[in-house]
C-alpha cells in the first residue's frame, strides 16, 4: 500500500471506493472531533466556574463575620484593610461594602461582561438577635478563565485532528489490505479472462489467514469451480475450431448449471427453460429448496453479455444458493444478497431479478422484483391477466445503498388454474426482420391465450411462436421464462 500511495493520482483512479472510504471516515470522524473538543471545552469552562464559586463561598466564610463587626463598629480603616486582603485572592476585580443602601468601602473596578458576582448579607448579633446591617457584593473576573479557554482550544484541536488522522489512516489500510485489494485483484482476474486462459486459477494474496471459508474465499472458490468447470468441457472439443469449441464447451457447462423443474411441488407444475442469443448467456433461472412447503423460483439478468456476464450471474447465483441455506426472509435475502454483489460488481454492471417464493401448504406466492419486468400472473376464474412488480431496485453499485430501503414484497393467493410467468426482456423485445418487436402485450395475449394448458406446454408454445415471429432476424438477447401453474 506504502507503494501504492507513492503516486496518489493512480491510487486514486485504482481504488476509488478505497478513497471514499477514507473520505467518509475522515469526515466523520472530524464531526466527531469538533463535537467532543466543544464538550471537552464546556466541561473545562465549568470547572473553571465551579472554582471561581467555591471561591466566592471561601471568602463568605471567611470575611464575613469580621466585615459585620467592622462595619457595626464604624470602623472605618478595618472595613478597607479586610476589602485589601479579598481583593488580592485570583480572580477578584471588584469588592463593595453597603450599609443602610451608602457605600461604605469599595475597592476595585466593577465590570459587567465576563464576570460572576455574588452578594453576601452582613449580619451582626446583638442579644441574640440577627441584625442586617449592609451586603458584601465581591464580582470575580472570568477574563482569565476564557483567555485559557482560547489557549487550549488549538492545542485540543491539534492533538484531537492528529489522533484521527492516525486511526483514519489505520482504518483505510486495514479495509485496503482486508477487502478492497482483494477486490481489485478479482476484477483484474475477470477482466483478463477468457478461453484461451482457462488454466488460470484465481489465488487472493492472503497471509496471516486467521478464518477460513468467508465470503472472499466462497466467491474464489465459485470462480475457479466454474472456471474448472469450462476448462473440462472445453477439452473434449478441443480438436475443434480453438475460439468456437471453446465458447460452446462453456455454453455446455453454463446450461448444465440450470436445473430441472422439481416435480415433487404439490398441485403445481413447473416448467423452464433458457435460450441464449449467444454461446455464453448473461440470464439465469434457479429453483431454491428453502424447507419442505416452499421453493424459490429466481429469474435474473445481468447487464451485457458473453463471458464477462455468464460469471456475474452464476456468482449471484451461488451466492443466493449459500445464503438461502441460512436466510429464510425474501427481503432479508435479497438484501444479504444486494451488500454481497455491491463488492463484486464493477460501476457499469448490474443485474435484475424476479423472486417468487411458492408455499404448496397454504398455496402462497410471495414476490419481490429487484428492477425486473414485471410477473405476468393469469387468473383462472376472472379469465384476464394482471401485472405483477412491487418496487425494487437492481443489483447494482449505483443503487446498493438505497436497495434496503425500496425493496417491497407481495403476496398473492393462487387459484386452480391461475398461471404465472417470470420471463427476461428477450421475449419483448425479440424484433423480426422487418424490426418489429413482439412487444409486452403480445406476450401476455399469448399466455392467456394458452392459460388452459399445462405448464410445460405453456412454456414450448410461447418459446415457438417467439421463434416463428422472429423468422430469419438475429436474435439480440437471451430467452428466458419460467412458467408456474396451480392445477
Amino acid at each position: 500500500m506504502v507503494k501504492s500511495l507513492s503516486n496518489p493520482i493512480s491510487f486514486r483512479k485504482k481504488n476509488p471506493l478505497t478513497i471514499r472510504l477514507l473520505f467518509n471516515i475522515l469526515l466523520f470522524s472530524s464531526l466527531i472531533t469538533l463535537l467532543a473538543t466543544v464538550f471537552q471545552l464546556y466541561l473545562d469552562f465549568e470547572k473553571d466556574v465551579e472554582k471561581v464559586n467555591v471561591q466566592m463561598t471561601q471568602i463568605g466564610l471567611s470575611y464575613i463575620q469580621s466585615i459585620s463587626y467592622s462595619v457595626w463598629n464604624m470602623e472605618q480603616q478595618q472595613v478597607e484593610f479586610l476589602l485589601e486582603g479579598i481583593s488580592k485572592l485570583p480572580g477578584i476585580a471588584y469588592i463593595e461594602v453597603t450599609n443602610k443602601g451608602e457605600i461604605v468601602a469599595k475597592k476595585g473596578k466593577e465590570i459587567e461582561e465576563r464576570s460572576l458576582s455574588h452578594e453576601f448579607p452582613l449580619l451582626y448579633v446583638l442579644d441574640g438577635n440577627k441584625i442586617d446591617i449592609g451586603k458584601l457584593k465581591v464580582v470575580a473576573s472570568l477574563e482569565y478563565i476564557y483567555q485559557r479557554l482560547n489557549e487550549r482550544v488549538f492545542i485540543i484541536i491539534q492533538s484531537q485532528f492528529i489522533k484521527t488522522f492516525i486511526v483514519s489512516a489505520f482504518i483505510l489500510f486495514m479495509i485496503h489490505y482486508l477487502i478492497t485489494r482483494h477486490l481489485s485483484t478479482m476484477a483484474e482476474f475477470a477482466r483478463e479472462l477468457d478461453f484461451f486462459s482457462l488454466d488460470k486459477e484465481l489465488v487472493l494474496k492472503r497471509k496471516n489467514k486467521i478464518e477460513k471459508n468467508d465470503e472472499l474465499d466462497q466467491v474464489v472458490i465459485a470462480i475457479n469451480t466454474m472456471i474448472g468447470s469450462l476448462q473440462k468441457s472445453a477439452k473434449d472439443i478441443e480438436k475443434r475450431a480453438r475460439i468456437e469449441g471453446e465458447l460452446n464447451a462453456a455454453a455446455i457447462v453454463q446450461e448444465s448449471f440450470s436445473p430441472p423443474p422439481p416435480t415433487t411441488l404439490k398441485e403445481f407444475e413447473l416448467a423452464a427453460m433458457l435460450h441464449p442469443a449467444r454461446e455464453m448467456s448473461g440470464d439465469f433461472y434457479d429453483f431454491v429448496k428453502v424447507d419442505d412447503n416452499r421453493t424459490a423460483l429466481v429469474v435474473g439478468d445481468v447487464s451485457g453479455k458473453g463471458v464477462s456476464a455468464s460469471m456475474y450471474a452464476n456468482i449471484a447465483r451461488v451466492l443466493l444458493r449459500d445464503k438461502s441455506k441460512h436466510i429464510k426472509d425474501p427481503i432479508e435475502l435479497l438484501c444479504s444478497l444486494n451488500k454481497s454483489l455491491k463488492r463484486e460488481f464493477q460501476s457499469n454492471n448490474f443485474l435484475t431479478m424476479s423472486f417468487v417464493l411458492l408455499d404448496t401448504q397454504d398455496n402462497t406466492i410471495s414476490y419481490i422484483s429487484a428492477g425486473h419486468e414485471p410477473i405476468v400472473l393469469v387468473k383462472a376464474v376472472e379469465n384476464n391477466y394482471t401485472l405483477l412488480k412491487e418496487h425494487g431496485y437492481p443489483f447494482s453499485e449505483m443503487h446498493a445503498d438505497l436497495f434496503d430501503e425500496r425493496i417491497e414484497m407481495g403476496v398473492y393467493k393462487m387459484e386452480k388454474g391461475d398461471v404465472l410467468l417470470c420471463y427476461t426482456d428477450g421475449l419483448t423485445d425479440i424484433e423480426n426482420d422487418k424490426g418489429e418487436m413482439l412487444g409486452e402485450k403480445g406476450l401476455y395475449e399469448l399466455t392467456l391465450k394458452l392459460r388452459s394448458k399445462s405448464a410445460n406446454f405453456i412454456q414450448k408454445m410461447i418459446f415457438q411462436e417467439l421463434i416463428a415471429f422472429k423468422g430469419d432476424a438475429e436474435q439480440a438477447d437471451d430467452i428466458t421464462m419460467i412458467v408456474l401453474k396451480k392445477v
